[in-house]
């Protein structure tokens, strides 16, 4: 039909024959005339036949065209649909990626492999039933909707949110929370992308998202630690920080980016510190130690620093990676510990403890140079009735003052140590001529003449003098603690011999003392003729009432004078080869009993005090564990040897070394009377003992002297921190257990349990305790959360009660009246301070305290007419000062009343 009007439109009608029809044929056209004879086509006709034929031609160009395009476009289809199925299996192969496609109207239409493993959804869950939108948490497809609207002023809610700036930009990718089949969720980064047709139109959308959970865990533990870190470059430029390190430095981000770490430097570390952390950078990729840094504000800071070194897979250092925590809380505790143990409150000269140290270092000093060493034991003659007449205030000042004019007069490599009240310890150091004397002799004579010196205290002339006792070394070879000893005994003399002079210690006439011999005779006598025994003081657990063990305490039964406790006697046989006899007949003893007592049944633990000259015999644990092998009923772990006189371990190396062989064999050791003075920190650390008895001296009055609760708490918290037992002795009442139990010291013995008793005695007792034990922790008082505080109101209402005495007559030694130095003042200053400084409650205490020592003043002062009066403010000023420390107990300051006037 195509062809014939094709040619009909090219044959015009009048050029035509009537009755003349156009016929198709399969072989030719033919023009067909009915009722008519074929005649020659004249030329006209013949022209009309080449536009017919060249039409059929045209039109069987059209027609192939046209059927070659359909198969094209059918490859094509083909081809397609080989690419689509070639890309899904790409998708479907990329499975660490969860791959989700939809289609304009957000249906889903592609769910690959990766993203079946990261959200558990099997894709025909979702292809063509379901949005995205299923896969998202609301509120953050919510918070993403209100951030469109609010930057850029476009609605889209629902779908449109994800993918709205993605059809805007031709991509978008930010980090999204997904929400697992099985509800867990899970932090991804998406990238959306726009798919279009070649006219530009949305066909669908395609999104790829990452699991970041690792990420998003580091990033979360870079921001959120309590520890300060830092990262830096190859070149050790400071690439980031996150937040505490600012807060501990006080430098953000932006201003250390780009910049070396020893911007932080405090110049306390000099260079051989530095290459030694970079050398084991180098060897080690790591280092770790204390360092002391500098604070944007200048201020000094001490830190526990880590540097780990971050390289790739060739080996190349890629980063460095810096930990560190503040510990300038913890050295400033650590300062104020070692400075309350090693020196005196009131002069700030070097205590007994240190005084122990630096003997020990000067000896070994004058050994190493060939030098010698004069130990010089001084005692105030005279001071007492001054103290007496003045009170305890002037009596310090003067000892200050004295402690002053000491130092003076030595060398600065001399040392002046103070041992309590008014007797003082030099140690004059590096003497060349020892055999002359004369050059320590001048030394004497200027101490003595600078000591007995007027003095003059608040315009009040008066006057001591010095009575010195001196030991030499080396003619003198003993231990320290027996030089000092020597010293002492030397000064006796001196003040026998008329006072304000020196005596030398004469070892050789000392020794041919016949006292002294006939008292170790009389000691020999006593041990082996049994006059010698040990007592029993039992140790409770406050938590379950239970006996754990005892003390074997020595005893000597003296047939004339009765029972002797070991203070009236041992002390004459240090340094003596009886010393060591009786410490080993004190462990045998004490093992048979405890053999007898396992035996019976009873499953006790025995400690027994050991001498620091047992300790540092070379066979003292070999001895031991023979000894244990002689008693197998005893389990070595029942055994525990507590350490007295530790100021006489000369060799910390060789004590170390007995108490690990003894631990080896299972025996357990403590370290008696801590905190007297005598007890180290340096011992603590260094030798292996598992527990701290606090001294009783602490413990009996810690509910009456606030100072004396704290160091019973802070040894208690010293204990903790080495992770070591601890034990209280001298504990008299339940108000103390108690407090102890609160303090976190829950084993106890002392005389408010039971008095040491004979082995005979203690089986009854521990029957009867057993029976119905008294101190269990639900039968003791109850606790108190601010029990410091408790008992600064008691120290300070003994004080007042104490002025009153005074007054009536009937105290017989002065209370001190510095506010300073009275047990709440004293107190108040340093571990109140430190504790409940933060408080303006507290720090107003200080006010009324001083006004009621004006008050104590005042009534000492007055006159019969008037003592009312000042005894009634006093008591007034107490009532102020107690009221304000319980307004600290509950934690609210004073309100302050605003007069009428404004």
């Amino acid at each position: 039909m195509l062809l014939v009007s094709l040619l009909a439109l090219a044959c015009p009608a009048n050029s035509m024959p009537q009755n003349t029809a156009l016929v198709p044929s399969s072989t030719a056209l033919v023009l067909a005339s009915e009722g008519t004879k074929e005649t020659p086509a004249p030329p006209i006709q013949n022209h009309h036949l080449f536009l017919m034929l060249g039409a059929l031609g045209l039109q069987l160009l059209i027609i192939g065209l046209v059927l070659f395009g359909i198969a094209r476009w059918r490859r094509l289809q083909q081809e397609s649909r080989r690419l689509s199925r070639m890309l899904g299996k790409v998708l479907d192969a990329a499975d660490a990626f969860a791959i989700i496609a939809t289609d304009a109207g957000g249906l889903i239409t592609h769910f690959n492999r990766g993203a079946e493993l990261m959200l558990g959804y099997k894709a025909d869950e979702l292809v063509g039933l379901a949005t995205p939108l299923v896969l998202f948490l609301e509120r953050e497809v919510q918070v993403r909707a209100k951030a469109l609207g609010d930057e850029l002023g476009i609605e889209a809610q629902g779908f449109r949110a994800l993918v709205e700036l993605a059809e805007r930009q031709g991509c978008d990718s930010r980090e999204w929370t997904l929400m697992r089949k099985d509800g867990r969720t899970l932090p991804v980064s998406l990238v959306f992308t726009t798919m279009r047709d070649p006219d530009g139109l949305v066909t669908g959308y395609l999104g790829v998202a990452q699991d970041i959970t690792e990420q998003s865990l580091a990033a979360s533990v870079f921001a959120n630690s309590y520890e300060g870190i830092m990262i830096t470059d190859a070149d050790n430029l400071i690439v980031d920080v996150n937040p505490a390190f600012s807060r501990i430095t006080g430098y953000k981000v932006e201003e250390v980016r780009g910049k070396k770490p020893s911007l932080l430097s405090s110049g306390r570390q000099g260079e051989d510190f530095y290459q030694a952390m970079w050398q084991s950078l180098v060897d080690t990729g790591a280092w770790r130690g204390e360092i002391w840094n500098r604070r944007k504000s200048g201020e000094v800071y001490a830190e526990i620093l880590a540097i780990s070194v971050v390289r790739d897979a060739t080996g190349r250092i890629q980063h460095h990676i810096g930990v560190f925590s503040d510990i300038s809380q913890q050295k400033a505790q650590e300062n104020e510990l070692a400075h309350i143990a090693n020196y005196d409150t009131l002069t700030g000269l070097p205590n007994r403890r240190l005084l122990n140290e630096l003997l020990g270092r000067s000896l070994a000093q004058a050994d190493r140079k060939g030098q010698g060493l004069a130990i010089c034991f001084i005692d105030l003659d005279g001071f007492k009735p001054i103290n007496d007449q003045y009170g305890h205030q002037t009596g310090d000042m003067l000892l200050v003052e004295v402690a002053k004019r000491l130092q003076k007069t030595v060398r600065q490599m001399d040392v002046v140590a103070r041992l309590g009240g008014d007797e003082f310890v030099l140690l004059l150091t590096e003497l060349d001529e020892l055999d002359d004397l004369e050059s320590l002799r001048h030394s004497l004579d200027r101490l003595l003449a600078a000591v007995s010196a007027p003095f003059t205290i608040e315009g009040v002339p008066m006057q001591v003098s010095a009575s010195i006792g001196v030991s030499l070394y080396p003619q003198d070879k003993a231990a320290p603690e027996i030089l000092l000893r020597r010293a002492d005994q030397a000064m006796y003399r001196a003040k026998q011999s008329g006072k304000n002079q020196y005596q030398l210690f004469d070892l050789e006439r000392d020794r041919q003392l016949s006292h002294y011999q006939s008292w170790l005779n009389r000691l020999e006598t006593a041990l082996t003729g049994g006059e010698l025994c040990l007592y029993y003081q039992p140790k409770i657990n406050l938590i379950n009432g239970q006996v754990e063990g005892a003390e074997a305490l020595l005893r000597w039964q003296h047939p004339s004078e009765g029972l002797k406790s070991p203070g009236e006697f041992l002390s004459h046989l240090l340094g003596t080869k009886l010393e060591l006899r009786l410490g080993r007949w004190v462990l045998a003893t004490a093992l048979a009993q405890l053999a007898a007592w396992h035996r019976a049944g009873l499953s006790l633990s025995l400690s027994v005090n050991i001498s620091a000259a047992q300790l540092l015999q070379p066979d003292f644990a070999e001895e031991l564990a023979a000894l244990l092998d002689s008693y197998p009923d005893v389990s070595p772990s029942a055994l525990e040897l507590e350490l007295v006189e530790t100021a006489a371990l000369t060799d910390l190396g060789q004590a170390a070394r007995t108490l690990t062989h003894c631990h080896q064999l299972g025996i357990h050791t403590a370290l008696d009377d801590f905190g007297t003075g005598y007890a180290s920190l340096t011992y603590l650390r260094r030798l292996p003992v598992d527990r701290l008895k606090v001294d009783q001296s602490f413990v009996q009055d810690m509910l009456e002297d606030p100072n004396d609760l704290s160091i019973v708490e802070n040894i208690i918290q010293m204990a903790k921190a080495f992770n070591r037992d601890v034990i209280a002795e001298g504990v008299e009442n339940q108000s103390q257990a108690r407090a102890l139990l609160q303090l976190g010291c829950s084993r106890i013995q002392g005389f408010g349990v039971a008095r040491p008793m004979s082995a005979e005695r203690f089986w009854p007792w521990l029957h009867r305790w057993q029976q119905r034990p008294r101190w269990l922790a639900p039968k003791l008082p109850p606790y108190h959360h601010q029990l410091p505080l408790l008992t600064a109101i008691t120290a300070h209402r003994l004080w007042v009660d104490g002025i009153l005495a005074q007054v009536a007559g009937k105290e017989p030694e002065p209370l001190e009246l510095s506010s300073n130095h009275c047990p709440l003042g004293l107190w108040y200053h340093t571990a109140g301070m430190a504790r409940y400084g933060h408080l303006d409650s507290f720090l107003a205490l200080e006010a009324l305290h001083d006004s009621s020592h004006e008050a104590a003043k005042a009534l000492l002062g007055a006159d019969e007419t008037s003592r009312a009066a000042k005894t009634k403010a006093l008591l007034a000023a107490r009532d102020a000062v107690i009221n304000q420390l319980a307004l600290v107990i509950k934690g609210e300051s004073p309100k302050v009343r605003r007069s009428q006037n404004g």
